[in-house]
């Protein structure tokens, strides 16, 4: 093969690919997305920060095949707090934490790939990302349908099942919904609790 021609050809290639991967890459708009979590590790970012990085794929819609990336600063209360809830939300026990368990969830969740729904918010020049209904996990691609019936579409006065911050099951009633915020007011024992939509696990 003339090396000019390989040249040009290779060079062509490495063009189609960039393309690629930036169509692949680009923002995703604010909204909800059914997802899979294609890896899940732990690095260091280029300024130096210590993170957790999300890769998770969108499966269906418009923006199906899109790749979105979302980032957890180990380095400040925030981002560890939102780390510990998108972890609980996807049924990771976060009790006594440490860099080891953390790794080892990073890497249970890389080969099982859990799916879910998630909620991107603009807010100035950033995209926040929320996880929210967790479907299960896909391991060999066998992704699951639909979730299960949404604490909203149950409806106030519906009696559930619920996690409560201890990890314990209890029943109590909605009363009260905030789908955008993915909280869901709960009576218990005449205290009104705010529980993520991820921590109601079914009707009683």
């Amino acid at each position: 093969m003339d090396p000019n021609t390989f040249a040009q050809e290779f060079a062509k290639a490495q063009a189609d690919d960039d393309a690629r991967r930036k169509e692949m890459f680009a923002a995703l708009e604010p909204g909800k997305y059914q997802v899979k979590l294609e890896d899940a590790f732990r690095n260091t970012s280029q300024s130096g920060r210590p993170q957790v990085v999300f890769c998770w794929k969108v499966l269906e819609g418009e923006k199906e095949g899109k790749d979105h990336r979302q980032y957890f600063g180990l380095d400040n209360s925030v981002g560890l707090s939102i780390l510990n809830s998108a972890l609980r939300k996807l049924t990771y026990d976060t009790a006594n934490m440490s860099l080891e368990s953390l790794d080892e969830i990073c890497k249970h969740a890389a080969s099982h790939k859990p799916v879910c729904v998630i909620t991107l918010k603009q807010k100035g020049e950033y995209t926040n990302t929320s996880v929210n209904d967790f479907l299960g996990f896909s391991e060999d691609d066998d992704v699951p349908d639909q979730p299960a019936e949404a604490p909203w579409e149950a409806g106030i006065g519906a009696t559930v099942k619920f996690e409560s911050s201890d990890g314990s099951q209890l029943t109590g009633e909605i009363v009260g919904l905030d789908e955008e915020a993915g909280n869901v007011q709960i009576k218990y024992e005449g205290t009104l609790l705010d529980v993520p939509t991820g921590k109601v696990l079914a009707k009683a």
